[in-house]
């Protein structure tokens, strides 16, 4: 229980919030939505909030003319983000057509807009002064649950950076960029959250794409068909340095278009998926000579003409490897171009080898078989894209290869998803069935086993200390395995996602997993508990500390469940179908993007929340606690209290509050308790008289309410009732 009695002053103290929601009201703490923990001092206090960092959706907007480089946006509301994909449909502006553009701005004056064609590569285009345009904005659909794909590169500056990719059903990919882009028309700033496709992207019938993956700086798009080829899978690709290239396939030889193409790429840089009853495998092997890494990146190059056809890295437009591998001796690498300004004498998709690599002059040679001789005769000097790994295993000798029956399951199995565990491969099935495949082992003919879960429908895994935690079925369980058995680890109760008045609605919920990830040693994760009939309650984002032993207590100091965070869209409907841990958590709060669905039935919208760097400020930090057993009905033992109060460990700055609310069982609507009498001190306060009495049990809803300027984040410590 979180309630005990104190025997010296006879009060009902509440603490021990560092627990967090505990199984059941009856034996501690009911809820917690919008809380943030501090276990060492046990204090529950307001969250940070979310906030919405891609474009909210705009239907009809307009643009006027107004100088030779630029149009304006001036419409009231929604505002324009620099880096949004526009679809113009109607124009009476010299000049500018109907179509897709990418929005920049001239200055930090967002209404003074720069239009180009191009994503990264801009070229400014020019209007005449005089008329109008109507547009929409071109806007995400539901995202696709896979791995986090995470992305670090060195810039032309030798600076660390990241980019994080979200795909969506339909196919386009959105990222997001750590660097500033000095050379754009919106000088000093970062790329917000953009789409990375083209015209021709969206304007393509990807609309039931599934599966998304990063590999050796290639995005990998797993979709159920094409639009040119319908009911066939298919895997698509594109390099990650011309985001704004069209997909090229990979493969139309998927075993099912039927079901989702969860994907993951393990620590040996291999790219697993699903695909039914199979799951595929593709390996990007890099070399043909033994000892040498592959690069694991992509690159920029200039031709240098001469004799010798010199590759020049160091002085690339823009160049960089990612990662910081520098090609090597007989490293195998493929070129390609950008938009067709590729030196001539290259074949896309070539094998050629790395030859007379110079890593101190950022310079290599090519040739055409290993011994052959750097090759000659490469004219037009210019730019042009290199890979050690291309997707297309169709290519003659093409190291890289794709195998779509790496692992056959059972034939009524459908595979969903995938972790790794150790050295191990965990693959969990709409069946109870997980399965464990040693690789190495099973391809020498060794083990595929089979774990057992107490439910069906596994929806993900989080790996952490050498155990993976399964989100399996609908009823809120959470189990670990360490491969070998599945045993539970926590559960979401039922009665967190039931509405006050409604008794009905604490009878056992439907529950959806949302996304999952690990983060500053806590597992994350989304659930919604909305339905047809019902308003969601859970729909937000989740966290525990998974279990671990602590030999100073003896105890088990992990779990303290608790909802951290409501999306910025404000209400509990909807869930975060990704969780996106941010490479940096150098910052105060969890760092972290959230991909939400707003609605899961009407009115959906989609978006993408950043972590804020204020409070919960309108009251949204709920805390309920347990069912506080008062009283009896026989032998007149119903109690009345005279006064409740409130501890906190820092005083209240302005504009910051403590709210208390009641029920006399667990289904009644909650009643206000009135204002409380605040304490000199600002560390405490009560409420005083209590508008009840005579009560058998009882339960309270703290609501604290914190600022945006010089907050506290109201740290409270402890309810004492007497």
């Amino acid at each position: 229980m979180a309630v005990r009695l104190e025997k010296e002053t006879g009060d009902l103290v509440v603490e021990g919030f560092n627990k967090g929601i505990a199984s059941s009201p009856h034996v501690g703490i009911g809820n917690m939505q919008c809380v943030n923990i501090s276990t060492e001092l046990g204090e529950v206090m307001c969250s940070y909030s979310r906030t919405q960092v891609n474009q909210v959706p705009i239907s009809n907007g307009t643009f006027s003319g107004s100088t030779s480089s630029h149009v304006h946006y001036s419409q009231s509301g929604t505002k324009l983000l620099a880096g949004s994909f526009v679809n113009v449909t109607a124009s009476t502006i010299t000049g500018l057509s109907t179509g897709y553009y990418w929005v920049y701005y001239d200055s930090s004056d967002t209404t003074t807009i720069v239009l180009s064609t191009g994503y990264l590569l801009v070229t400014a285009l020019t209007f005449g002064t005089t008329g109008s345009a109507t547009f929409s904005t071109v806007d995400m659909g539901a995202p696709i649950q896979n791995q986090p794909c995470v992305e670090n590169y060195y810039d032309s500056s030798g600076n660390s950076q990241t980019r994080y990719y979200v795909g969506d059903v339909n196919g386009r990919v959105w990222v997001y960029d750590t660097a500033l882009y000095n050379s754009f028309f919106w000088s000093g700033q970062h790329m917000p959250w953009s789409l990375a496709s083209n015209s021709s992207d969206v304007s393509s019938s990807y609309s039931t794409a599934s599966g998304l993956a990063l590999l050796d700086g290639v995005l990998l798009l797993f979709t159920n068909y094409t639009s040119s080829n319908v009911g066939t899978a298919a895997i698509l690709y594109k390099q990650t340095n011309r985001l704004d290239a069209s997909w090229a396939s990979a493969t139309q030889a998927l075993n099912s278009y039927l079901y989702p193409h969860f994907a993951f790429v393990n620590h040996n840089n291999y790219c697993f998926y699903t695909d039914g009853e199979f799951i595929g495998k593709i390996l990007p092997s890099s070399t043909s000579s033994s000892g040498n890494v592959n690069i694991w990146s992509y690159g920029v190059v200039v031709v240098s003409g001469g004799s010798t056809d010199t590759l020049n890295i160091k002085n690339s437009n823009g160049g960089y490897l990612i990662g910081g591998n520098f090609p090597v001796e007989h490293q195998t690498v493929f070129f390609y171009s950008q938009s067709g300004k590729a030196p001539s004498g290259y074949s896309d998709g070539h094998t050629y080898y790395v030859v007379n690599a110079n890593k101190t002059n950022g310079t290599f040679q090519i040739e055409s078989s290993i011994g052959g001789g750097a090759l000659t005769g490469l004219s037009n000097t210019g730019t042009i894209y290199f890979n050690s790994f291309w997707p297309n295993p169709s290519l003659s000798n093409n190291p890289s290869s794709i195998s779509f029956q790496a692992v056959s399951l059972s034939p009524l199995e459908v595979s969903q998803c995938l972790t790794e565990l150790g050295s191990n491969l965990l693959i969990g099935c709409q069946s109870n069935n997980i399965y464990n495949w040693d690789e190495i082992s099973f391809a020498a003919g060794g083990s595929l086993t089979v774990i057992q879960a107490p439910e069906n429908n596994t929806s993900s895994f989080v790996q952490a200390n050498n155990v993976a935690y399964a989100f399996i079925g609908n009823k809120g369980n959470i189990y670990v395995t360490n491969g070998s058995y599945v045993s539970t680890a926590i559960t979401v109760p039922d009665y967190t996602a039931g509405v006050p008045g409604t008794p009905s609605s604490y009878i056992e919920p439907y529950f959806v997993w949302g996304g999952t990830a690990f983060m500053r040693g806590r597992i994350w994760f989304s659930l919604q508990d909305q339905t047809a009939t019902k308003t969601g309650n859970d729909g937000g984002v989740w966290s525990f500390v998974p279990s671990f032993f602590d030999p100073m207590t003896g105890t088990d100091q992990g779990m303290g469940l608790r909802l951290e965070n409501q999306n910025s869209y404000g209400t509990y409907n909807g869930m975060a179908n990704i969780i996106l841990p941010l490479v940096s958590q150098a910052g105060l709060g969890s760092q972290f993007y959230s991909v939400w669905t707003s609605d899961g039935f009407s009115g959906i919208v989609y978006g993408i929340d950043s972590s804020g760097t204020t409070p919960y400020t309108g009251g949204q930090t709920i805390i309920e606690t347990d069912l506080i057993k008062s009283g009896t009905i026989l032998g007149k033992q119903k109690v009345t209290f005279s006064n409740i109060e409130y501890k906190l460990s820092s005083p209240l700055a302005s504009g910051e509050s403590v709210a208390l609310k009641y029920r006399l069982n667990l289904t009644d609507s909650w009643t206000t308790v009135g204002t409380p009498q605040n304490d000199s001190s600002g560390i405490s306060g009560y409420w005083s008289p209590i508008p009840f009495e005579n009560t058998q049990e009882i339960q309270f809803q703290i609501i604290l309410t914190s600022t945006g300027t010089n907050p506290t984040f109201v740290r409270l410590l402890e309810l004492r009732i007497r």
